[in-house]
């Protein structure tokens, strides 16, 4: 089921959060995802403002306009193969997990990652060593999220460590938590070779992940010269009727979150998802 529709934050480019909250609402939208260091106005350091202080007065402001963040972003890449580099971003990652309840947000999210440090592709990130390596900096955030009351979410890409919902559901059965979570996001797992299975890939997720699938992006999407390019809804390859179809039918109460919205675009999207709530 559809739980709140909401966009990702610095999709309004970079506001104080009093602002932000209020440009979120006025487009119509209940929620957001929150990547501190993107969306909010003189944020440039994570180390500096990841603190009680900063994060109860975001908190303050969310609880007096009565605004939740659907998922607090930590997008770090916590595999890569200097390991100095691997333990700072782990490190950050569990700030995050333990200060994301003073923000006013139960779940902390992350894409899975490459070997590369830089996030670039890598060919073996489909490989043995670079799931069991992801698996490693999952349980680690696992037990911050135990331990400070919230939840741990993953994001598939194709070109990541997990790609595909067999093998995120192969890590959440290996891990076996309670609090680990899926951010599902169609778009990100498309290819050019594998774009004709985009249908068979959708029911695929919903059913090997549904128990743990809470959050949903929409963006749509087309290739050009071999790229993939984000475009407006409604006017790429994205199956947007079976993806909300699948949301409505699960069991799960389900935040669909626009993603990489055109600050043009942001009330037309809002729009769009809505009127699933009533077909």
């Amino acid at each position: 089921m559809i739980n709140r529709i909401g966009v990702r934050g610095h999709d309004y480019g970079k506001n104080t959060y009093a602002d932000l909250i209020d440009k979120i609402r006025e487009d119509g939208y209940e929620t957001t995802q929150l990547a501190l260091k993107k969306a909010i106005t003189g944020v440039e350091n994570l180390e500096t403002i990841l603190n009680r202080e900063f994060c109860s007065e975001l908190g303050k402001i969310g609880e007096k306009k009565d605004f939740e963040v659907s998922v607090l972003g930590a997008y770090l890449n916590y595999v890569g193969q200097d390991e100095n580099l691997r333990q700072d971003r782990l490190a950050i990652l569990v700030k995050h997990i333990e200060l994301a309840n003073l923000i006013g947000c139960r779940m902390v999210g992350t894409e899975t990652g490459s070997l590369n440090d830089d996030y670039s592709p890598h060919g073996d990130n489909h490989g043995e060593e670079a799931f069991l390596k992801f698996k490693e900096s999952v349980i680690r955030a696992l037990e911050a999220a135990e331990k400070y009351d919230t939840y741990f979410a993953v994001e598939a890409v194709s070109h990541h460590i997990i790609h595909t919902p067999k093998r995120m559901k192969r890590l959440i059965d290996e891990v076996n938590h309670p609090r680990l979570k899926v951010i599902f996001d169609i778009s990100n797992l498309m290819t050019e070779e594998n774009l004709d299975d985009q249908d068979l890939i959708l029911e695929e997720a919903f059913e090997l992940l549904e128990e743990a699938l809470l959050v949903v992006h929409v963006k749509d999407f087309t290739f050009e010269d071999g790229k993939k390019v984000i475009v407006p809804l409604g006017q790429g390859y994205l199956n947007l009727d079976l993806l909300m179809k699948l949301v409505k039918e699960s069991s799960q109460a389900i935040d669909v979150l626009g993603e990489n919205v055109r600050q043009d675009k942001l009330k037309e999207t809002y729009k769009i998802i809505k009127g699933y709530c009533t077909n």
